[in-house]
Formats: C-alpha cells, sequence, structure tokens
C-alpha cells in the first residue's frame, strides 16, 4: 500500500555474495511509478551510499549495486504497470562467470530479457551487499529513505550460493500457455 509496513532482517552470518537468485511474483497496484520514483522489492542495506537495490524506477525493474557510485546495474526497457497483471521476476546472479554479460541475468515469465535501458556488469568476482553477513536485508523499504512498496508480492525465494534460471520456479501451462509457478 505503500505505507511504512515491510520485512527486515540483519543478518548474522555471510553466504555467498557472487553467486545468487531471487525469485518473486510481482503484482503492481496501479500506482503511477512510471514518471517519477520507486517501488521498492528488495534491498540490502549497509549504509546510504552502500547498497544493493531491486525496485521498480519509473515503472522499469531495475536492479543494481551501489558502493559509493554505480557497480553494476541493469535496468529493463519494458515498463510493468499492468494492475491485473502478475509477473514472474527471477534475478540470476554469478559474479564469477568469465562473460560479463552473463554475470547477471533478468527473466520475466520465463523469458530473459535483453533489453536494457541501462546494462552496466558487474566486475569480475565483486561481492554484493545481499549476503554480506552485517547488511539489513528488506522487502519492501528502501533502507532508511523512507520509501516502501506498493504492491503485491508472493512465493519471495532468495537462493543462496547457486543461480538459477526462471525454469526452476515456473512452467508454461500446457492448457492456458500462461506461466505459472511450479509445484
Amino acid at each position: 500500500s505503500g505505507d511504512s509496513s515491510y520485512l527486515s532482517r540483519t543478518m548474522t552470518s555471510a553466504g555467498n555474495r557472487r553467486i545468487w537468485t531471487l525469485s518473486f511474483w510481482y503484482k503492481p497496484t496501479g500506482k503511477d511509478f512510471t514518471s517519477t520514483g520507486y517501488d521498492v522489492i528488495l534491498t540490502a542495506w549497509a549504509d546510504a551510499t552502500h547498497f544493493d537495490e531491486v525496485v521498480f524506477y519509473q515503472g522499469k525493474l531495475q536492479y543494481e549495486s551501489y558502493a559509493g557510485s554505480t557497480a553494476c546495474k541493469l535496468r529493463t526497457t519494458q515498463v510493468f504497470r499492468d494492475p491485473s497483471a502478475w509477473y514472474h521476476i527471477v534475478l540470476r546472479n554469478d559474479t564469477t562467470d568469465g562473460t560479463a554479460g552473463d554475470r547477471m541475468k533478468i527473466y520475466v515469465n520465463g523469458e530473459e530479457v535483453t533489453a536494457f535501458d541501462t546494462d552496466t556488469n558487474p566486475s569480475l568476482n565483486m561481492d554484493w551487499y545481499i549476503n554480506d553477513g552485517s547488511s539489513d536485508l528488506e522487502i519492501g523499504r528502501f533502507g532508511s529513505y523512507g520509501t516502501y512498496m506498493s504492491a503485491y508480492l508472493a512465493e519471495v525465494y532468495l537462493i543462496d550460493g547457486t543461480a538459477l534460471d526462471a525454469s526452476s520456479f515456473g512452467e508454461t501451462d500446457s492448457t492456458t500457455n500462461q506461466w505459472k509457478p511450479i509445484e
């Protein structure tokens, strides 16, 4: 609803900061983020100048790590604004991959996204704040900036140490040809 509710966990031990997967189902509420503003999904917050974020910025999905300046960022050209639609989003992260363009991947409803407004790849073996063992991991809030999510989320998974694609979480229904969660 965009109010001050969110989920938070202070990490007490480190996980894999180079290889991980985030999967979630997202349904916008119709609030207009296309011209200004953020719809915050997840942040890993060390401080105001060191954080990772997954947000919808001006209606476009953005996934980045910021360490005093942008370390890496993908922002889709696709705008997500249909309040009647559920979107399945998978972010596959593997900074150990020798091919720079394969270190960050986004899948929407089972299809890999290849069109980006911003495409800045992480350096080889870059560590994220996600899983760092001391950052606050928050769903629905952007750190201490006081920006909150205004959407629905379902089946949110953060998989530590494995880079998965969308088929690990969803499949095409043989009857309706619609993307759906796997059982």
